[in-house]
C-alpha cells in the first residue's frame, strides 16, 4: 500500500501528464507512463475501497486498473523489454483481482483471472533462464487457484495446485528469506496440502499429509519465534499441532495425540496473549479442546478429562462475557 506522500505524488503526477498533453493536443494514453500511473491509482483505489467494504466500487477500480495495464502493453514492441515489463505489471494486476475475487465468493471469476496470468507467467518465463524471475508470481498463482479449487470442492484440482505452488515458494523464500508474506504463503501451502490429504483421501496418505503438516510446522515457529507479537503466528502452531494430533488419533497413538493437543492449546493461549487477537483463534480453540477431552475419555484419564473440561467451561464463560475478543 502507498503512503499519503506516495498518492499526493501520484496524483501529481498524472495531473502533470494530462496538461501536458492537453497543451499539446495529444492523447495521454500514448505515454506509458501515463498509463502506469493511471494503473497504480486504480489499483490503490480498489484496496481502500474493498477495505471498506463498497465491494461494487472496487471491482469497478480492479477492472479499471486491468484496462489501463492492457493498453500499456499493446503500446511497446512485442517481445521488447518494455512489453515484458507491462505484461508483468498485467499479471500483478490480475493476481490482485483474482484475491478480491476469491475473498468475496466468486470462485468462477476468480479462476478465470488465475488462468490468464498463469498463461502470461508461463510465457514470460519461457523468455528467460533465470529460474527465480516468475516463481514467485506464478506460485503465488497456483496457490491462490489450490484455494480457488478447494473451496469449490475440487479436491483434486486443490492437490495439483497446491503442489506446483510448493516448489515455486520454496524457490521464493530461499531467494528471499526475510520477506514474511512468501514464508506464510509456504506455510499455508503445506498446510493446507497436508489437510486435504488426510481429509479427502484414505488413510494410505496419512504419511503424505503428516510430512507436509510438519514442514509447515516448523515454518510457522520460526516465524512465531521471529516475531512472537504476532497472534496469528501462535494460532497457526496451534492449528497445524492439531492436525498432527487428528492425524496420531487416526492411527491410533493416543498418547502422542493427547501431546500434540496440549501443545496445541499452549500455542493458542500464547495468540490470546497478544493483540489484536487473530480471527480464528477461539475457533481453532475450541477445536483443540474437543480433541484433546476426546483423547483423554479414550485413555480413561477421568482426573485430566475433569481438569481439562472445567478450564474449556472457563474459558467458554471468558469469551462469551468478553465478545470483543
Amino acid at each position: 500500500r502507498m503512503t499519503k506522500k506516495q498518492r499526493e505524488l501520484m496524483r501529481r503526477g498524472i495531473h502533470f501528464y494530462e496538461e501536458l498533453a492537453r497543451q499539446n493536443g495529444v492523447d495521454p494514453t500514448t505515454w506509458p507512463t501515463y498509463l502506469s500511473l493511471l494503473r497504480a491509482s486504480s489499483l490503490e483505489n480498489a484496496y481502500e475501497l474493498g477495505e471498506a467494504g463498497r465491494n461494487d466500487e472496487a471491482k469497478k477500480a480492479y477492472q479499471e486498473a486491468l484496462a489501463h495495464a492492457e493498453q500499456m502493453q499493446a503500446n511497446f514492441d512485442p517481445g521488447s523489454q518494455e512489453q515484458i515489463d507491462a505484461r508483468g505489471a498485467l499479471v500483478g494486476c490480475l493476481n490482485d483481482y483474482a484475491t478480491f475475487l476469491l475473498k468475496r465468493g466468486e470462485l468462477k471469476t476468480a479462476a478465470t483471472q488465475l488462468l490468464n496470468a498463469r498463461k502470461i507467467l508461463e510465457e514470460l518465463r519461457r523468455q528467460t533462464s533465470d529460474e527465480t524471475k516468475y516463481a514467485t508470481s506464478l506460485g503465488q498463482n497456483h496457490y491462490n487457484m489450490g484455494v480457488v479449487c478447494t473451496k469449490a470442492g475440487r479436491h483434486g484440482d486443490a492437490e495439483y495446485s497446491y503442489s506446483q505452488a510448493l516448489p515455486l515458494l520454496e524457490l521464493t523464500v530461499r531467494t528471499d528469506p526475510e520477506k514474511l508474506v512468501w514464508r506464510q504463503m509456504l506455510a499455508m501451502c503445506q498446510y493446507n496440502l497436508g489437510h486435504l490429504l488426510y481429509v479427502y483421501n484414505n488413510a494410505d496418505r496419512y504419511e503424505e499429509a503428516r510430512i507436509h503438516l510438519e514442514k509447515s510446522l516448523g515454518e510457522w515457529q520460526r516465524l512465531a519465534s521471529s516475531d512472537p507479537f504476532v497472534s496469528e503466528y501462535h494460532s497457526r502452531v496451534g492449528a497445524t499441532l492439531n492436525n498432527l494430533g487428528v492425524l496420531a488419533t487416526e492411527r491410533g497413538d493416543l498418547t502422542l495425540a493427547r501431546k500434540l493437543f496440549e501443545e496445541a492449546l499452549v500455542n493458542q493461549k500464547r495468540s490470546v496473549a497478544q493483540q489484536p487477537i487473530f480471527e480464528l483463534t477461539h475457533q481453532f480453540m475450541g477445536q483443540h479442546y474437543r480433541e484433546l477431552t476426546a483423547v483423554l475419555d479414550k485413555l480413561g484419564d477421568a482426573e485430566a478429562l475433569a481438569a481439562v473440561q472445567k478450564e474449556q467451561t472457563q474459558w467458554q464463560s471468558s469469551v462469551n462475557s468478553n465478545p470483543a475478543n
